[in-house]
């Protein structure tokens, strides 16, 4: 009876299963048809090239990169994808922090004077392995005042122990999401309290895994 009432357990929990499988065929496997505008989708790079420093590049309050400096004399040339950055349409902003670099194994306490900045806005579109620039040239968005020294330009604000600069761009996307648009600051909340609904969450969707309940998780 016992071996009887097993196996007709581990029956019911494959049918559980596989109908679970299925419902989480059915949410997440059709889920490509909802994609609207595929067509005007426009993907936008934050294009960076800042040496002799470390860095932080932000794209609406967030972070895109950041570079610890852990080489005072070398430099970091990338492309950022930023579109998760971006809820809508509309004037984007973006803000550039430049801290002291490592150098020899120790943190400088002031900005070096061979600080390089480039930081700009690409626009591309892909086809496969292709990339196509929509724009002839990238949004530049640093315009730092430089000023002359022994024969050389050097950013104004060298010497700071941080160099900060901020504004907007626009983008255009075929979308419009609420996001983090409507997050609320929990800095004053009780933080064990959050701590115990956190937990509670994350309890909840490890119920769910162990459980392998696809269909709920989908």
């Amino acid at each position: 009876f016992i071996v009887l009432a097993i196996i007709c357990q581990s029956c019911n929990n494959n049918k559980n299963n596989t109908e679970m499988n299925e419902k989480a065929e059915e949410i997440l496997g059709t889920l490509y048809k909802e994609v609207e505008n595929r067509d005007k989708a426009i993907n936008y790079h934050a294009e960076i090239q800042i040496g002799g420093c470390a860095f932080e590049v932000y794209i609406n309050d967030l972070a895109v990169y950041k570079y610890a400096g852990n080489d005072g004399s070398g430099s970091i040339g990338l492309s950022a994808p930023i579109n998760s950055n971006i809820l809508r349409s509309g004037m984007q902003t973006w803000e550039l922090r430049i801290l002291p670099p490592v150098l020899n194994g120790n943190r400088l306490t002031t900005i070096p004077e061979g600080v390089k900045i480039e930081l700009s806005i690409e626009t591309l579109k892909f086809s496969g392995e292709n990339v196509k620039y929509l724009s002839p040239n990238p949004i530049s968005l640093i315009t730092t005042p430089l000023n002359e020294k022994n024969g050389r330009q050097v950013y104004k604000d060298a010497g700071k122990t941080i160099m900060i600069y901020k504004g907007t761009f626009p983008a255009e996307v075929p979308y419009s999401l609420r996001g983090w648009s409507e997050s609320v600051d929990l800095a004053a909340e009780d933080q064990e309290i959050l701590i115990k609904e956190v937990i509670k969450e994350y309890e909840k969707f490890k119920s769910l895994i162990t459980e392998r309940n696809f269909g709920k998780i989908a």
